[in-house]
């Protein structure tokens, strides 16, 4: 047992955690899911949707991470945070500001449509 607890606890020298800190980020699959549990678990907590909103404004730079929140339910999140909350500015424009970035088509796959917003 002792020989297989080091073996399931050594690390590889090139494996550094931190070696992905200039790339994008890589917490879609587990950190997506559990802000979006956090946020639906505690939604009576006004500070906490406000927080998680604007989490979300940030993320939905990401593309990837964009899909995760678009797939795992984000949408309808930030929606219900905003409906359980009408009168608290910080989630309705955090929300609103969520909702506009979860939705517009990413940069690279922008075409010409013609109407003069480009």
């Amino acid at each position: 047992n002792a020989t297989h607890n080091n073996t399931a606890n050594h690390h590889h020298p090139h494996q550094h955690p931190l070696a992905d800190a200039t790339r994008e980020p890589h917490w879609e699959g587990n950190g997506v899911r559990v802000m979006l549990d956090s946020l639906r678990r505690f939604s009576s907590d006004k500070y906490l949707q406000a927080m998680g909103c604007w989490a979300m404004v940030n993320a939905a730079l990401y593309p990837s991470l964009k899909q995760s929140l678009v797939r795992m339910g984000g949408v309808y999140t930030v929606t219900n945070a905003m409906m359980l909350h009408p009168h608290v500015e910080a989630v309705q424009f955090r929300g609103l500001f969520a909702l506009i970035n979860l939705v517009i088509p990413d940069n690279k796959n922008k075409k010409r449509d013609g109407d003069g917003s480009s």
